[in-house]
């Protein structure tokens, strides 16, 4: 009776039920209540599902930033290579994308001789794709590959090209010829 007497003085006093902070009783019913419910979860279970959460929330940024130095790495590349473009020597292959009405086509070409006055025809299909984007990306890693070959094996056959020295080397040299001095 205790307990009854101290709630109804305190609302007679402060017009409301005591709160949570002060009410024991409400206090330790609720700590029961909690206690139940914690006794009946698989903290096993719980942990795995977080692990599995987490790993699936890194490999997701992993992806997006692989992704993302991917295509950074890409625009170097191509910008390196326009201001200084590398070049291999004969017996290099070349490859390119072919559409092929369904998808791409990763093909290595070659110039027939003969019939057909040294025009290029596509030999040996590599690889097909659905997304032309993918076939791209494949013939770089293609280039880059045997670039990377050549460099190792066979460094006498990689010529660094100078498209803007050259240019410059030209543009004086006809200047030179045009003034008389050549």
């Amino acid at each position: 009776m205790k307990y009854r007497q101290w709630k109804k003085n305190y609302k007679r006093l402060h017009g409301v039920n005591p709160p949570l902070e002060l009410d024991r009783r409400k206090k330790c019913r609720m700590a029961r209540r909690a206690a139940g419910v914690i006794r009946g979860v698989d903290f096993a279970e719980v942990a795995s599902r977080a692990a599995e959460t987490i790993v699936n929330a890194t490999a997701t940024f992993m992806r997006s930033m692989g992704e993302a130095f991917d295509k950074a790495g890409t625009a170097c590349r191509i910008a390196a290579d326009y201001v200084q473009p590398m070049e291999m020597g004969e017996g290099a292959k070349e490859w390119d994308v072919t559409d092929v009405g369904w998808g791409y086509s990763v093909g290595e070409r070659v110039k027939v001789d003969g019939v057909g006055g040294g025009r290029q025809r596509y030999s040996r299909h590599a690889l097909a794709t659905y997304e032309r984007g993918t076939a791209e990306k494949i013939v770089e890693l293609m280039r880059k590959d045997q670039l990377e070959y050549y460099r190792r094996e066979h460094p006498e056959k990689v010529t660094s090209r100078s498209d803007a020295a050259d240019a410059v080397a030209y543009a004086v040299k006809a200047r030179g010829l045009a003034l008389g001095r050549g």
